[in-house]
């Protein structure tokens, strides 16, 4: 399995196959929530089978879109780009 975190750069053909997110909302009693220790994560998979986690935004997470093949660029195992679909840095 492919480890983000030694490579240098490394580049898959792949598809979002997965959304996973966790989030801890409290509200208090005047009706104000919080969202505390959010995580967001996407799962793709090579064209090989890899399966891959990648740990991002909010924002990336809502808008890599599934079912479109794309190629994703690791970057000292902390900078992703999606060309194709979209830019995750």
């Amino acid at each position: 399995m492919f480890d983000p975190e030694s490579a240098v750069y490394q580049n898959f053909m792949v598809m979002l196959v997965q959304k996973v997110d966790e989030r801890r909302r409290t509200i208090d009693p005047n009706g104000t929530s919080k969202l505390y220790n959010e995580y967001y994560e996407l799962i793709f998979k090579t064209r090989k089978g890899e399966i891959l986690h990648i740990v991002t935004t909010k924002m990336v997470y809502k808008e890599v879109p599934f079912n479109q093949q794309g190629s994703l660029t690791f970057r000292g195992g902390h900078h992703v780009l999606m060309h194709g679909v979209l830019q995750l840095l």
